[in-house]
């Protein structure tokens, strides 16, 4: 600073002197932010992730707030870009894989939390598997953090998905159905599709976040899921719980702020909600309000006891030979500036 200051005041350099100072103020930040860095590796391990996650944040300079003119031009940009029809993927909404979805619920948008629960082994993961696969074969830089299930089966689960081939049916399955799993597998090499299934934590969720949208900017991040998040599984007592899980989905809203993506987690309801098999509702989250509170948008799936369209009943105790597919509904019982809404569609069982 003092370098550049002993020079004198010329108009034509002010843009100069501007980027240098910029520059200096990244740099302290930097420094600043290393030495809590490794204060924190000899007296508080656990912290690590956090303070790494803010000299990622230094570094990319996304340590200030947008000036409010900038802000508004950017929006009129995107606003112009989309009566145009131009909007490139890295600044539009991403796009459910089904077009009633984007016409009843409307696309994601940024800095959007999205809550999907459901039962257990009603499709939470399923449904996460095809929105993240969407979204990156259309552009978008996704990231899955999993700590449900291991990279390996997210693997298997997505070329099931794109093949419609069950895993589970590989090896005996008809040698053409092999190749086409095998080439759905090959396919998944996709260069803005990343998987993470080692982050325990939401400190450690937060930071690989950071980590990958310093490299290239994220536009999604799908976690399954959130109770099983380490903070959530420790907190106890119904207080002490509601408490954790509500610092968690608050985490998770500031990391969809502050990087510019949207965010979705899954969860699971309450066992009261499954006691006559109704249709589920908000206060149905699992022991945490905050959970409503937080997220922008609350997507639920639920599969009711008969299927409208056939009028035969659902259960699980029927075998995939016998019912292949169950009649569900995906209900968005909240969303922000979006609405509200029901699109009705049937899940394939071997590959959900």
């Amino acid at each position: 600073f003092a370098r550049l200051t002993e020079s004198p005041p010329a108009s034509l350099g002010w843009r100069g002197h501007i980027a240098a100072l910029r520059t200096l103020e990244t740099r302290r930040s930097l420094i600043l932010h290393a030495a809590a860095l490794a204060e924190a590796a000899k007296s508080d391990p656990d912290s690590i992730p956090d303070h790494l996650g803010r000299v990622l944040m230094a570094q990319t300079g996304q340590t200030k707030a947008k000036p409010w003119k900038a802000v508004l031009k950017e929006v009129l940009a995107q606003s112009e870009s989309i009566a145009r029809g131009e909007v490139q993927p890295e600044h539009g909404d991403i796009p459910w894989p089904w077009s009633d979805c984007d016409r009843v619920f409307q696309k994601f948008k940024r800095k959007e939390l999205v809550i999907v629960a459901a039962r257990p082994s009603v499709g939470k993961s399923s449904l996460m598997r095809s929105l993240v696969f969407h979204a990156a074969t259309h552009g978008f830089n996704s990231l899955v953090l999993s700590i449900e299930d291991s990279a390996e089966n997210i693997a298997l689960g997505l070329a099931a998905t794109v093949s419609g081939v069950s895993p589970t049916a590989f090896t005996h399955a008809h040698a053409a159905d092999q190749q086409a799993f095998i080439r759905a597998l090959r396919g998944l090499a996709l260069p803005n599709l990343h998987v993470f299934d080692r982050e325990r934590s939401i400190a450690g969720l937060t930071a690989r976040a950071k980590v990958m949208h310093a490299q290239t900017p994220l536009d999604l991040i799908c976690i399954d899921y959130l109770g099983q998040i380490m903070e959530c599984r420790e907190g106890t007592g119904s207080t002490n719980k509601a408490s954790a899980i509500g610092n968690v989905t608050k985490a998770l809203k500031d990391v969809a702020s502050d990087l510019n993506c949207v965010v979705i987690c899954l969860a699971q309801f309450n066992r009261e909600s499954a006691r006559d098999n109704r249709e589920p509702r908000l206060y149905d989250l699992k022991d945490s309000g905050d959970i409503e509170q937080d997220c922008d948008r609350a997507i639920f799936i639920h599969r009711p006891e008969s299927d409208p369209i056939t009028q035969q009943t659902q259960s699980e105790a029927d075998s995939v030979a016998d019912r292949p597919r169950y009649f569900q509904n995906l209900i968005q019982a909240k969303g922000r500036n979006v609405g509200t809404g029901i699109v009705s569609m049937y899940f394939e069982r071997a590959i959900t």
